[in-house]
């Protein structure tokens, strides 16, 4: 079972993951605000096609990367409250203990790397 300690810190680490993804999916946030806003700002609108479709690709790249990004922080949101009700470390598979060699390479893991 992991001590108090370790807890302690793979919290810090989790906490601080929470942080940095939730600034950075505001950044991306922007990023696809900002594009839409000069696209229809700018004056010089332009006559292609294609000069439209690169910037729906580029939105939609951004618009990809963070979903993964919000999906990234579901789990860390669900590790920090497994911590919260006592259950962090443990597999929701099968209630065994998680290695913490597997928490500290990915400290929202809940499962055993073979479930």
């Amino acid at each position: 079972m992991l001590d108090q300690k370790t807890k302690d810190q793979l919290k810090q680490r989790l906490l601080e993951e929470k942080n940095r993804l939730e600034a950075q999916i505001n950044r991306e946030d922007q990023e696809i605000q900002d594009m839409g806003r000069d696209q229809y700002n700018d004056n010089s609108f332009s006559n292609h096609m294609a000069d439209d479709g690169g910037m729906l690709e580029d939105i939609d790249r951004t618009t990809l990367i963070q979903q993964g990004m919000e999906q990234s922080l579901r789990q860390v949101e669900t590790a920090l409250k497994r911590v919260e009700e006592g259950t962090y470390g443990l597999s929701e598979v099968s209630g065994k203990e998680i290695p913490l060699e597997r928490l500290d390479a990915l400290p929202w893991a809940t499962r055993l790397v073979d479930e």
